[in-house]
């Protein structure tokens, strides 16, 4: 019996509870503490600007006063938190640039592709969060995934995973941001409210 023909036979609650616990595992291994750090230079510099080049989706405000960048998974439950305790701060001058991945799931990559190669890619992300736990798969993620994805778009997913690789992370989600010195800070997630405002009024404009 293989695995997905074991996770196929689960109750609902306990697939979910799963893949949570699979996220949790990748977070955990990732680093003890929610920081990964600072990023030193000069590799700093080099690893900003793969991440501005970087395939991601915008969401928040179009002039931003503070750039965070997220790295994360459709079918991650700790990246749909995430996601929902950005939203109050779109009025406030953030932009998140969701950096997408696809780890968490076998769906994962044709759900992350299903976002990336939409006519808009930001509505595609809301209805994945929206619809989050809504189809048969039990996923998580709320948009059905792309069974047959570009060529290009794998390659952009598997630039993504590279990437975030590079940046000492090992799970999502993650936070990418720079202080006003231009240190690049990585935070693997950040659940707590008053640790993401903080993070957030840290974060500098682009």
């Amino acid at each position: 019996m293989t695995l997905k023909t074991i996770f196929a036979a689960l109750s609902r609650a306990a697939r979910q509870k799963l893949l949570a616990a699979g996220c949790l595992g990748l977070y955990l291994a990732a680093t003890p503490s929610l920081a990964v750090g600072p990023v030193a230079s000069p590799a700093a510099a080099a690893l900003w600007q793969r991440l501005e080049r970087a395939a991601w989706v915008m969401q928040g405000a179009k002039r931003p006063a503070h750039l965070i960048y997220v790295i994360t998974d459709a079918d991650c439950p700790y990246c749909h938190e995430l996601w929902l305790s950005l939203q109050i701060f779109y009025g406030s001058g953030l932009q998140v640039r969701y950096v997408m991945v696809g780890i968490v799931s076998s769906d994962s990559p044709g759900k992350a592709a299903a976002i990336l190669e939409a006519p808009n890619p930001s509505l595609a992300l809301d209805q994945n969060e929206k619809n989050w736990a809504r189809l048969p798969d039990d996923l998580g993620g709320g948009i059905p995934a792309l069974r047959e994805p570009k060529s290009t778009t794998l390659a952009v997913l598997s630039s993504n995973e590279k990437l975030m690789s590079d940046l000492g992370v090992e799970g999502t989600p993650a936070l990418i941001y720079r202080g006003a010195d231009h240190a690049i800070h990585v935070v693997q997630s950040a659940s707590d409210p008053a640790k993401l405002r903080s993070i957030v009024a840290l974060a500098a404009p682009p």
